[in-house]
């Protein structure tokens, strides 16, 4: 198995606090804990194409988001994964999707995901059914996030000088991953055969919370033919009026790195925060060094050349 690593970041440490909820502010401002909106930009940043920008330092991701093994800064990490695709492709690490004005106030006024107003309603429906199936969850109904989830998060907390916390509900503790922007621990590696890739660093467990899938939203209309036929970082939201797509390819987590594979092993859940959607990726279950995969959906070509480019667009469905 793959050996943890536990990387202390480049540059000066943010300053924390040491009880209550997280002190970091997120792209919207927000420092009360609560899950944020996104990080709004005007109609122009939206669409076009920016030089890539100084990165901002996430300390609580380098502690845990390695490359090929090894402890780098987000900034070398995107010179890293850059050099390999032989052009600026990735540019920003983002926790949030990046949307202008004119398609937040769309997207804010329309519900993406039906019976879902606060954005987690059908989560613990999905956790009770999984206990028919999962051994673990059967022999422990009443705690299996307790004795098996909570202590992963709570060890990132301490880690980030926050409080632990004891959440009664799997959606109380997904709630709570999303707001403090945990992950576990991952590597982004290099492989022949798929390109950049991510791995699990650590056990995942069933139910482990991955992250969210960020970038930046647009409208599916506003997207040419030809860049949904090329973008495999493109993943698209149940359709309503007007369809809605995250576009990852430069402005994204380490989620864009997540691989097409039909023996999956990571699921979907679509939710809303803030009223905005959003993919959360779950574990099904993974040894330490395993590559990290996701089902794209039936409208993946596969039939795809070369390690940047793919046919057809993701889902999201898992």
């Amino acid at each position: 198995e793959k050996q943890q690593t536990e990387c202390e970041p480049s540059g000066t440490k943010e300053k924390q606090q040491t009880e209550g909820e997280p002190s970091r502010t997120n792209e919207a401002g927000n420092t009360s804990g609560d899950p944020p909106i996104v990080a709004q930009v005007d109609a122009g940043e939206a669409s076009g194409d920016p030089p890539i920008v100084t990165q901002v330092s996430l300390p609580h991701v380098q502690k845990r988001l390695t490359i090929n093994g090894k402890c780098r800064s987000l900034q070398e990490m995107m010179t890293t994964v850059n050099t390999k695709y032989g052009s600026t492709l990735w540019q920003k690490y983002i926790e949030r999707h990046e949307v202008s004005p004119e398609v937040l106030e769309v997207v804010v006024d329309n519900t993406y995901f039906d019976k879902q107003s606060t954005g987690l309603p059908y989560v613990g429906t999905l956790y009770s059914a999984a206990m028919a199936h999962s051994e673990a969850m059967r022999a422990n109904p009443m705690g299996y996030t307790e004795r098996f989830l909570l202590p992963k998060l709570n060890s990132y907390l301490l880690e980030n000088n926050q409080d632990p916390v004891a959440p009664k509900t799997y959606v109380e503790y997904i709630t709570k991953c999303i707001s403090c922007n945990y992950l576990p621990r991952l590597d982004v590696q290099w492989t022949p055969e798929r390109g950049w890739g991510l791995f699990a660093a650590e056990e995942l467990l069933l139910f482990d919370f991955l992250g969210v899938y960020t970038g930046r939203l647009h409208f599916l209309d506003d997207i040419p033919t030809e860049e949904r036929l090329k973008n495999a970082y493109l993943c698209t939201f149940p359709a309503k009026e007007k369809g809605l797509v995250a576009n990852a390819e430069s402005h994204g987590n380490y989620t864009r790195f997540v691989n097409h594979d039909e023996t999956h092993n990571i699921f979907c859940i679509h939710l809303n925060i803030n009223k905005v959607p959003y993919m959360a990726l779950v574990s099904s279950g993974c040894s330490a060094g395993a590559e990290i995969l996701w089902n794209y959906g039936q409208n993946y070509n596969k039939n795809w050349e070369g390690v940047d480019e793919a046919d057809g667009i993701e889902e999201g469905s898992g």
